[in-house]
């Protein structure tokens, strides 16, 4: 039960976070227009009804763990890239 409870929290947080607040975080802190920021979360929800059945295709074939894995690590690299820099260009010391 407490597995479940900790499970639909962390996928309710997550789905707040990039959903729901993006577009403040757009408008308040990167500047963008209130109604860009707006279609760019329409276009991210479009997105993941795209990608959602694909997602889960690939959790059939090759197991749940090794996806849920794969995308801890994708979101770890962006959030370290958000955080100390963009991985494109090259660190000057």
């Amino acid at each position: 039960m407490l597995r479940v409870t900790a499970m639909t929290a962390w996928w309710a947080t997550s789905y707040w976070l990039l959903l729901v607040y993006m577009t403040t975080y757009l408008v308040e802190f990167e500047h963008i227009e209130r109604t860009l920021a707006f279609e760019i979360n329409t276009a991210n929800m479009a997105i993941l009804i795209v990608v959602a059945p694909f997602g889960a295709l690939l959790s059939d074939k090759v197991g749940r763990k090794r996806v849920l894995l794969a995308c801890v690590r994708q979101l770890d690299l962006c959030l370290a890239c958000r955080c100390f820099g963009s991985c494109i260009t090259p660190i000057r010391f």
